[in-house]
């Protein structure tokens, strides 16, 4: 599937690009749907509660969890912002896909450690 494609911009050096690949393989499919649904809501981000709607097949559990699963990999990140949603006015916090360009460069390999990928 290439919808790893949209873990980055057009222009991207291709090491980056394969980087998404390698990111976007090691995510399960639940994973990789709410991913897809954070890069298509953009810079507007998303609540859990509009993940929920997106997904409604999955209970909020389910999306919650895979929501901190992809901030913990720094594929989404907290905007700072809060949405607060009618009737009962509960408030969520906006999440946002954070492109793989926008990530800090990793420091260069150790050379005295074992190349995990080609090992």
């Amino acid at each position: 599937m290439d919808d790893f494609r949209r873990m980055f911009r057009r222009g991207t050096p291709a090491t980056s690009v394969e980087a998404a690949r390698r990111v976007y393989e090691t995510l399960n499919l639940k994973q990789r749907a709410v991913l897809i649904f954070a890069i298509g809501r953009g810079d507007d981000g998303f609540t859990h509660d509009d993940a929920m709607r997106s997904l409604p097949h999955w209970g909020p559990s389910t999306v919650r969890t895979r929501v901190a699963e992809l901030r913990d990999m720094g594929l989404v990140r907290d905007t700072g912002q809060i949405k607060v949603i009618p009737p009962n006015r509960r408030e969520f916090t906006v999440w946002a896909f954070v492109p793989l360009d926008d990530k800090p460069a990793l420091p260069p390999a150790d050379p005295d450690q074992p190349d995990l990928f080609n090992a």
